[in-house]
């Protein structure tokens, strides 16, 4: 039931990351106008949006583990995208109400181009970094002394195990 509402918010939210990568891509060269770059762009990137959805929907298989590694990733990817486009669109909302150098930098042609530029690194960045170190498992030991006594043991271990993210590490 949840997922009818879910969907269409989902849905509305690749639209908007659409929207704004588009306009920022035109804004740096004409050549992203073309057909020829459009249609590629929006398939894969429908592709990825609904590899979600394909990764429950396909057969056992490696595929469909191949699949489903893709749309982790994709997730992850797609909430940096969303947080940091939605951040710079609030952050513009801001600076058009500021005159002066800044207002004629961050809204002419460079700016836009340039502001895209830096989204992409960090967005590019911190996915890389967390797809990189997703392996990466952190154990922190620490001696707790507790004041019980425990009948024919002279000492407990106790595991905490936090934030696993199984997922498909388990096959």
């Amino acid at each position: 039931m949840i997922l009818i509402f879910i969907i269409p918010i989902y849905i509305l939210l690749n639209a908007y990351i659409l929207h704004r990568i588009h306009k920022w891509l035109t804004a740096c060269s004409e050549r992203f106008h073309s057909k020829w770059f459009v249609v590629p762009y929006l398939t894969i990137y429908s592709l990825l949006a609904l590899s979600l959805l394909f990764a429950f929907l396909l057969p056992a298989s490696e595929f469909q583990v191949l699949v489903k590694r893709i749309s982790n990733y994709w997730l992850g990817t797609f909430l940096y995208l969303l947080m940091f486009i939605a951040v710079a669109d609030i952050l513009r909302l801001i600076l058009k109400q500021i005159t002066g150098k800044i207002h004629e930098f961050f809204f002419c042609k460079a700016g836009y181009v340039f502001v895209g530029l830096l989204l992409t690194a960090l967005i590019c960045g911190i996915s890389a970094y967390g797809i990189l170190h997703s392996k990466h498992v952190k154990v922190t030991p620490y001696d707790i002394t507790v004041e019980k006594s425990c009948a024919g043991h002279d000492s407990l271990k106790i595991v905490l195990a936090a934030d696993l993210h199984l997922g498909l590490q388990c096959r």
